[in-house]
Parts: structure tokens; C-alpha cells; sequence
């Protein structure tokens, strides 16, 4: 009974904290830059997710605009295989290369894991 009240408290005093998103689309007048261009190459699925996420940064038209290239693969490998040979478990890699360029002058490279 105590564990119910307490989680209906908490759910009461947190609903309405105020809290916002930092990246959310009411907060974009706080970033100082644009994304001109996405350029894509490898895993379609991977780019796609990506495209997703910086699609908001396209909107602002601030003074600092930057071209990204994003080179992406994905590999998937087998962990474990239950007694008869199939696969059970997988392991996702995924690596991403990103190119900045500003004004097509390179700027700086990256890469995630």
C-alpha cells in the first residue's frame, strides 16, 4: 500500500515539473548554426536514423551553416548458438565517419563507434 501511494506522488509532483527537452523544437533559437547538406553513403538503414535526428538542425537559418558527409556500415555478428546451430544472440557494430565541412573547406573529422 505504501509502495502505491508513493508511486502516485511521485508520478503526481513529476508530471509537472516543467521539464523541456533541451534539443527540442521550442529551444532551436538557442543553437547558432545550420546544416546546409547531408551527404550519405553506406548502410541505408543507419543513415536514415541519422538523417531523422539532424533533420531540425536543417530549419534554423543562423550565420554558421555546415555540410556534413556521414560514412556508416553496420555489421552483425553472431554471439551465441543454442544447441541445434542457430543463432541466439547478436552483436551490432556500427561506425560512422563524419566529414564538417564549412564553406567546402574541410574543418574536422570524426568518428563514432
Amino acid at each position: 500500500m505504501l509502495k502505491k501511494t508513493f508511486l502516485l506522488f511521485f508520478f503526481l509532483f513529476t508530471s509537472s515539473c516543467g521539464y523541456e527537452a533541451t534539443h527540442s523544437k521550442k529551444n532551436l533559437d538557442i543553437f547558432n548554426f545550420s546544416i546546409d547538406k547531408l551527404n550519405f553513403i553506406g548502410d541505408r538503414d543507419v543513415n536514415l536514423k541519422i538523417k531523422e535526428r539532424l533533420s531540425i538542425y536543417k530549419l534554423n537559418k543562423e550565420n554558421k551553416h555546415f555540410s556534413l558527409k556521414i560514412s556508416s556500415t553496420a555489421k552483425k555478428t553472431i554471439q551465441a548458438k543454442d544447441t541445434s546451430g542457430d543463432p541466439t544472440s547478436f552483436k551490432s557494430t556500427i561506425l560512422v565517419n563524419v566529414t564538417v565541412l564549412i564553406e567546402n573547406k574541410f574543418k574536422n573529422n570524426l568518428q563514432i563507434v
